[in-house]
C-alpha cells in the first residue's frame, strides 16, 4: 500500500467563503477528529472551481496531502510488553472513505479527472488560461512531478504562477490508465469531452481569456483532435468556433505524430477494449495518417512548438526510445 503522506489529493466543493488554506483545514476537522488527530493536512493551493453546469453555486477547490502527526503505537498481539511503532494508521482509500463519508459537500479524490484550477491569477489582472493535458498510461497531477522525491513540488502549481502571476493554471484529467481499464474510449471520444469542459471553462466568467495548452504524449493528439473537432462545429446543432479563437496555440512534448512503438502498452493493456486506442497511435495507423493532414491544414494560423525525447521511457516493462525525434 502506498503511504498515504505521498499522495496529491483534491479537495472539492469548497464553500466560496473560504478564503485561506486555514478555512479549509478548519473545513475538514468538522466530524473528523480521529483523520485529524493522525493526520495534518496540507494545503498547497486553493482556487475557484470551475462549474461543468449552468446555474451551479460557486464553489472552491484545493490541493492537498495528509502528513502524519507522529507514529502510533499498537501493543503486538504476541506479548502485552511488546509494542510496534506503524508509520499511519489510514491508507489513501481509508482517508477518502473518511473525508467522503461526512455529508458537508466536500468531495476528495486523488484522480483529477476533468478540469483542475491550480491558482487564481492575480488580483487585477487575469490575462491567460493554460491548460496541461497528460499522457497515456500518467497521472493528470503527479506527471507534471519529478519522479521519487518529495511530492509537495509541483512545477505547473508552485513555479509557473509565480513567473506569469497573470495566468490561470488548470489540469485536464482523463483517464488513460493501461491494466485493468473497462474503457472503450477513442481519441475523438477523449477530445469531446475535452471540448465540453472548454466550454464549460468559458462559461465561467464574463470574458473569455485566451487559451494555450501544454500536452505530453498522448494528450497532444487528444488536443489536436480536439482543435480540428472545434473547426468542424459551425452547424445546425451548436457553434463552437468561437472557443478556437480563443486558443493562442500550444507547447507539444513527446506527442507521437507520427506513431510510437505500442508493443509494451499492449502487454499492459492485455486485450482490455482500451486496445483500440492504442492501435491507433501505432506508426502509420490510418487514425494518425487522417489526422496529421487535418491538423495541419486547419490549424496554420496558430502557434505550436514541440519538443521530444532525448532519453529512454521510464515506462515499465521495457526501457525504450518510444517516440523519435523525426515524429515532430
Amino acid at each position: 500500500m502506498a503511504s498515504s503522506n505521498a499522495v496529491v489529493y483534491r479537495l472539492q466543493g469548497i464553500p466560496n467563503f473560504a478564503k485561506t488554506f486555514e478555512d479549509v483545514v478548519n473545513l475538514l476537522r468538522r466530524d473528523r477528529k480521529h483523520l485529524y488527530d493522525a493526520y495534518e493536512p496540507e494545503i498547497f493551493s486553493l482556487a475557484t472551481n470551475i462549474p461543468h453546469a449552468r446555474g451551479l453555486a460557486a464553489s472552491k477547490v484545493a490541493t492537498l496531502m495528509f502528513n502524519p502527526r507522529h507514529p502510533t503505537i499498537r501493543r503486538s498481539p504476541r506479548t502485552a510488553n511488546a509494542e510496534s511503532i506503524l508509520d499511519t494508521t489510514l491508507g489513501p482509500e481509508q482517508i477518502l472513505k473518511v473525508v467522503n463519508g461526512v455529508r458537508d459537500g466536500l468531495v476528495l479524490d486523488k484522480d483529477f479527472l476533468g478540469l483542475t484550477p491550480l491558482n487564481d491569477a492575480a488580483e487585477g489582472g487575469h490575462e491567460h488560461d493554460f491548460i496541461a493535458i497528460s499522457g497515456i498510461g500518467s497521472h493528470p497531477f503527479g506527471s507534471w512531478q519529478a519522479h521519487g522525491g518529495d511530492k509537495r513540488f509541483m512545477w505547473l502549481r508552485d513555479a509557473l504562477p509565480t513567473t506569469f502571476p497573470f495566468t490561470r493554471v488548470l489540469l485536464y484529467g482523463y483517464k488513460t490508465e493501461l491494466q485493468n481499464s473497462k474503457s472503450f474510449q477513442r481519441i475523438p471520444d477523449i477530445a469531446r469531452t475535452l471540448i465540453t469542459f472548454i466550454e464549460s471553462l468559458s462559461r465561467s466568467s464574463e470574458r473569455q481569456r485566451p487559451i494555450v495548452f501544454i500536452a505530453h504524449s498522448l494528450g497532444g493528439i487528444v488536443l489536436q483532435e480536439a482543435l480540428v473537432q472545434l473547426t468542424h462545429t459551425i452547424s445546425h446543432v451548436k457553434d463552437l468556433g468561437y472557443l478556437l479563437e480563443k486558443v493562442v496555440g500550444a507547447i507539444f512534448f513527446g506527442v507521437p505524430n507520427q506513431g510510437m512503438a505500442i508493443e509494451h502498452l499492449l502487454s499492459l493493456a492485455d486485450r482490455n477494449p482500451n486496445h483500440r486506442l492504442i492501435e491507433d497511435i501505432k506508426p502509420h495507423s490510418r487514425y494518425l495518417d487522417y489526422l496529421g493532414p487535418q491538423f495541419e491544414q486547419k490549424l496554420s494560423g496558430k502557434i505550436f512548438l514541440w519538443g521530444y525525447e532525448t532519453r529512454e521511457s521510464r515506462i515499465p516493462v521495457v526501457s525504450l526510445l518510444l517516440i523519435h525525434q523525426c515524429s515532430h
